[in-house]
Formats: C-alpha cells, sequence, structure tokens
C-alpha cells in the first residue's frame, strides 16, 4: 500500500467503527430497530454466535449466503448475458410484493 492510499483507509475504518458502533446500538437498545436489514442481519449473526444459538445462527448464515447469491447472480446476467435486468428486477418486486401480502 502506498501513502497515498493511507489516508482513505483510516477514513473508511474510521467510518465501519462509527457504522457498527451505531447499529450495535440501534440492535441492542432500540429493541432490534433498523433500517437496514442485511446490516441488522450480520449484527445477529455475531449476537446469536457469542450466545451459542447454534439454529438461529444457521438461519442467518442462510440469510447472508442468499443475499450473495442475489448479487452475484445479478452480476452474472448483467455481463454474460443480454437479458435486461431492470425489467426482471421489476417483475421479481413486484411478485415479492404479492407474495408478501399472503404471509402472516
Amino acid at each position: 500500500m502506498n501513502d497515498q492510499n493511507k489516508p482513505d483507509l483510516y477514513l473508511h475504518s474510521i467510518m465501519c467503527l462509527i457504522g457498527g458502533f451505531i447499529g450495535g446500538y440501534a440492535i441492542l437498545n432500540r429493541c432490534g430497530n433498523l433500517g437496514s436489514a442485511q446490516t441488522a442481519n450480520l449484527i445477529y449473526v455475531v449476537i446469536c454466535f457469542l450466545g451459542s444459538n447454534i439454529y438461529e445462527f444457521i438461519i442467518r448464515i442462510f440469510g447472508i449466503i442468499l443475499y450473495i447469491a442475489g448479487i452475484e447472480i445479478y452480476v452474472y446476467l448483467k455481463n454474460k448475458t443480454n437479458i435486461n435486468v431492470q425489467r426482471y428486477g421489476i417483475y421479481v418486486l413486484s411478485i415479492g410484493c404479492i407474495i408478501l401480502n399472503f404471509i402472516p
């Protein structure tokens, strides 16, 4: 790493530290209310791992894998095929919203 990238690394590290603290504060002190579902999932993974709740830990790891797989599928379809992923993204989002109406 050269000297030009060090200020960016320090700034990024400070932002991660502050973001993690604020996320942990929101989860632990505000009854789990946090606007970012994936950030909350990552914080709960650590809480479940430290609290020895293996069943919930496995479910949350599955959620992380599903999230990463969704990103990977998007990038693959965008770069390797001629599919208009923005159009199909709207279709998938609409179907998801309809399905959510039937979940109690």
